[in-house]
């Protein structure tokens, strides 16, 4: 009986990201979301993180977010911050304002990437920035393409962050403060999985 096991070999491949950056998120709706959070930041609800997503694919890393209400990214982009723990080693890079999780090598602000240059495990503000990556806005919802490359990241590698809407009125995703983070794993590249498919295939095969 070989065809269960070839079934099992198809079905244990994730499939990459099918995501198109243009402002229409029809296609978010079928990937999973991360994480929920309470409409908790009434002041400024145009911050105030009620959704994120996140994808992947072998070029790049997708993000998807969406809040309580209606912003204009390019207006107000500052006040919308993903801090990016690449390496999950909580004592590199920034910590944020004393949290216990998460080092965070990277903050993505509005669409900008910024790589910190501060000293390892401290809340110095010192970042270095490059240019605004592919966005797309529309109404309460945002998506945006970071490559792998800028990360430091491979398939099937794994990276936590957190969401910080900052406007007076400051909501963090996840609610704890920085005692707990997201964490997403990269789509791995196929054709790994087909390899150690086969050789699982091929042991199965012998024990028969």
């Amino acid at each position: 009986m070989k065809h269960p096991a070839l079934l099992l070999l198809a079905t244990a491949i994730p499939a990459s990201a099918a995501i198109t950056v243009d402002g229409n998120f029809a296609d978010w709706l079928t990937v999973s979301t991360l994480v929920t959070d309470p409409a908790d930041a009434g002041a400024n609800p145009e911050s105030d993180f009620l959704v994120a997503k996140a994808a992947s694919d072998s070029n790049n890393l997708y993000l998807y977010y969406q809040t309580s209400a209606t912003f204009d990214l390019n207006a107000i982009g500052w006040r919308f911050n993903v801090f990016l723990d690449t390496d999950q080693t909580p004592t590199t890079g920034f910590k944020l304002y004393g949290a216990s999780a998460g080092g965070f090598d990277f903050l993505f602000q509005g669409a900008t990437l910024y790589t910190f240059q501060g000293a390892d495990n401290t809340n110095e503000w010192n970042w270095g920035w490059s240019p605004t990556l592919p966005f797309g806005n529309a109404g309460n919802e945002a998506e945006f393409a970071i490559p792998l490359a800028s990360l430091g990241l491979s398939p099937g590698d794994s990276v936590d962050f957190i969401l910080f809407g900052d406007n007076g009125t400051i909501d963090l995703v996840p609610d704890s403060y920085g005692s707990s983070v997201i964490t997403y794993t990269l789509v791995p590249e196929p054709g790994a999985l087909v390899l150690g498919g086969i050789g699982l295939l091929a042991i199965l095969r012998r024990r028969r």
